[in-house]
């Protein structure tokens, strides 16, 4: 991957980050659900063209590997700076916020770190089949995360100070669940292409 295009989704990840902050302080938590909904949308889309165009161009498991993890650690990126933003900046309170900046920040470093050795590795290497079955247990976390938020009645309610990280976990754990599927179909079809 380029270091321009690189930079051009850490610079698009921040503004998003930045407009959650701005909504946060305008107390318009439909405009913070507006903008978690397009940048996940755009992150996922992006993502699902991406995989298209390397299949059809012969791409191993192992480059849509790499390719599905970047785009996971996208998610992770900016949900660390998102919840910094917000929480750090004290525009929203919520006493736990530090923990989970670190956690998001540690997988999405790591998810980037698996994507630039996936894409030097052959489609059988043990590297690849790890990130395979990663993928499924993040996959799992993820739908348990929603499910969590969801029974205790917190999904789109914005009366607690922790409505903003709900919101970025949500449209989040959406969003890697859909690269995770877009990756495991993208790999059954460049397998049998």
């Amino acid at each position: 991957m380029h270091r321009t295009s690189m930079t051009i989704w850490a610079a698009a990840l921040l503004a998003a980050a930045v407009g959650l902050l701005a909504s946060a302080v305008a107390n318009a938590p439909w405009i913070h659900v507006a903008i978690c909904l397009a940048t996940t949308g755009v992150i996922v889309l992006t993502a699902l063209r991406q995989n298209r165009s390397a299949i059809s161009g012969g791409a191993t498991a192992s480059v849509l590997a790499s390719l599905n993890a970047r785009f996971i650690g996208y998610v992770w990126c900016w949900a660390a700076l998102a919840i910094l933003i917000m929480y750090g900046t004290h525009v929203l309170q919520w006493r736990e916020w530090p923990q989970f900046v670190i956690a998001c920040a540690l997988v999405g470093g790591l998810s980037l770190f698996t994507a630039s050795l996936l894409h030097t590795e052959p489609p059988d290497a043990p590297i690849a089949r790890l990130a395979h079955g990663l993928g499924a247990v993040q996959m799992a976390g993820m739908l348990a995360a929603i499910a969590g938020i969801w029974l205790d009645g917190k999904l789109l309610r914005f009366g607690r100070e922790d409505w903003g990280a709900h919101n970025v976990f949500v449209f989040g754990a959406v969003a890697i669940i859909s690269i995770t599927v877009i990756g495991y179909l993208a790999e059954r079809r460049a397998r049998t292409a």
